[in-house]
Protein backbone atom coordinates (compact mmCIF):
# COMPACT_ATOMS: atom_id res chain seq x y z
CA UNK A 1 0.00 0.00 0.00
CA UNK A 2 1.09 3.53 -0.70
CA UNK A 3 -0.44 5.69 2.06
CA UNK A 4 -0.15 8.92 0.09
CA UNK A 5 -2.02 7.40 -2.85
CA UNK A 6 -4.69 5.90 -0.60
CA UNK A 7 -5.30 9.27 1.08
CA UNK A 8 -5.47 10.97 -2.32
CA UNK A 9 -8.23 8.58 -3.39
CA UNK A 10 -10.69 9.72 -0.75
CA UNK A 11 -11.68 10.21 2.86
CA UNK A 12 -13.64 7.33 4.32
CA UNK A 13 -13.71 4.95 7.28
CA UNK A 14 -12.71 2.15 4.92
CA UNK A 15 -9.54 3.96 3.82
CA UNK A 16 -8.81 5.01 7.40
CA UNK A 17 -9.11 1.42 8.62
CA UNK A 18 -6.95 0.10 5.78
CA UNK A 19 -4.21 2.56 6.71
CA UNK A 20 -4.44 1.75 10.42
CA UNK A 21 -4.16 -1.97 9.61
CA UNK A 22 -1.34 -1.41 7.12
CA UNK A 23 0.77 0.65 9.55
CA UNK A 24 0.34 -1.96 12.28
CA UNK A 25 3.45 -1.81 14.49
CA UNK A 26 5.84 -0.88 11.67
CA UNK A 27 7.89 2.30 12.34
CA UNK A 28 8.74 2.71 8.64
CA UNK A 29 5.07 2.65 7.66
CA UNK A 30 4.35 5.07 10.49
CA UNK A 31 6.97 7.38 9.01
CA UNK A 32 5.15 7.22 5.70
CA UNK A 33 1.92 8.29 7.44
CA UNK A 34 3.71 11.04 9.39
CA UNK A 35 5.20 12.40 6.16
CA UNK A 36 1.64 12.81 4.90
CA UNK A 37 0.54 14.38 8.17
CA UNK A 38 3.32 16.98 8.05
CA UNK A 39 2.86 17.61 4.33
CA UNK A 40 1.85 21.12 3.24
CA UNK A 41 -1.00 19.76 1.11
CA UNK A 42 -4.08 20.59 3.20
CA UNK A 43 -6.13 17.65 1.93
CA UNK A 44 -3.38 15.14 2.59
CA UNK A 45 -2.72 16.73 5.98
CA UNK A 46 -6.39 16.55 6.98
CA UNK A 47 -6.99 13.01 5.75
CA UNK A 48 -3.88 11.59 7.39
CA UNK A 49 -4.85 13.03 10.78
CA UNK A 50 -7.74 10.57 11.18
CA UNK A 51 -5.73 7.32 11.01
CA UNK A 52 -2.93 9.03 12.93
CA UNK A 53 -5.32 9.81 15.80
CA UNK A 54 -6.31 6.17 16.06
CA UNK A 55 -2.80 4.75 15.73
CA UNK A 56 -1.42 7.27 18.19
CA UNK A 57 -3.87 6.21 20.88
CA UNK A 58 -3.55 2.47 20.21
CA UNK A 59 0.22 2.32 19.65
CA UNK A 60 1.76 5.38 21.29
CA UNK A 61 5.26 3.91 21.02
CA UNK A 62 5.11 4.65 17.28
CA UNK A 63 4.83 8.37 18.09
CA UNK A 64 8.02 8.55 20.14
CA UNK A 65 10.16 10.08 17.35
CA UNK A 66 7.46 12.63 16.49
CA UNK A 67 6.36 14.30 19.73
CA UNK A 68 8.22 17.56 19.15
CA UNK A 69 7.11 17.73 15.52
CA UNK A 70 3.52 17.25 16.67
CA UNK A 71 3.93 20.18 19.07
CA UNK A 72 5.53 22.34 16.39
CA UNK A 73 2.73 21.42 13.99
CA UNK A 74 0.18 22.91 16.39
CA UNK A 75 1.77 26.33 15.79
CA UNK A 76 0.55 26.50 12.19
CA UNK A 77 -2.06 23.78 11.62
CA UNK A 78 -3.37 23.59 8.09
CA UNK A 79 -6.72 22.18 9.23
CA UNK A 80 -8.70 21.87 12.46
CA UNK A 81 -8.49 18.08 12.09
CA UNK A 82 -4.77 18.36 12.86
CA UNK A 83 -5.54 19.99 16.21
CA UNK A 84 -8.46 17.71 16.98
CA UNK A 85 -6.58 14.46 16.39
CA UNK A 86 -3.35 15.62 18.03
CA UNK A 87 -5.21 16.67 21.18
CA UNK A 88 -7.16 13.41 21.26
CA UNK A 89 -3.92 11.46 21.20
CA UNK A 90 -2.51 13.30 24.20
CA UNK A 91 -5.74 12.95 26.14
CA UNK A 92 -5.35 9.18 26.02
CA UNK A 93 -1.62 8.46 26.21
CA UNK A 94 1.23 9.13 28.60
CA UNK A 95 2.51 12.64 27.88
CA UNK A 96 6.30 12.62 27.58
CA UNK A 97 8.09 14.96 29.95
CA UNK A 98 9.94 16.50 27.00
CA UNK A 99 6.73 18.12 25.70
CA UNK A 100 4.69 18.34 28.90
CA UNK A 101 5.36 22.03 29.53
CA UNK A 102 4.88 23.07 25.93
CA UNK A 103 1.61 21.16 25.59
CA UNK A 104 0.33 22.55 28.88
CA UNK A 105 1.28 26.09 27.88
CA UNK A 106 -0.38 25.80 24.47
CA UNK A 107 -3.54 24.42 25.99
CA UNK A 108 -3.79 26.98 28.80
CA UNK A 109 -3.00 29.97 26.62
CA UNK A 110 -5.56 29.09 23.98
CA UNK A 111 -2.64 28.72 21.59
CA UNK A 112 -4.72 26.98 18.97
CA UNK A 113 -7.78 28.99 18.21
CA UNK A 114 -10.42 26.28 18.10
CA UNK A 115 -13.19 25.42 20.50
CA UNK A 116 -12.16 21.76 20.44
CA UNK A 117 -8.65 22.51 21.61
CA UNK A 118 -9.89 24.78 24.37
CA UNK A 119 -12.48 22.28 25.58
CA UNK A 120 -10.14 19.28 25.58
CA UNK A 121 -7.05 21.08 26.83
CA UNK A 122 -8.57 21.06 30.31
CA UNK A 123 -8.29 17.27 30.38
CA UNK A 124 -4.67 17.49 29.27
CA UNK A 125 -3.96 20.05 31.99
CA UNK A 126 -5.52 17.80 34.62
CA UNK A 127 -3.55 14.85 33.35
CA UNK A 128 -0.25 16.73 33.49
CA UNK A 129 -0.93 18.06 36.99
CA UNK A 130 -1.50 14.51 38.29
CA UNK A 131 1.93 13.30 37.20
Amino acid sequence: MNIRNALSEGHSKEIRDQIVFYVGHDPQRMKELMDCFFDKNIQLNQRSSWPLGIIGRRKPQLLEPYHQQLMDNLDQPLHDAVIRNTVRIYEDIFIPESIEGELCSKSQNGHCNTFFFFKNSREIGRKISRT
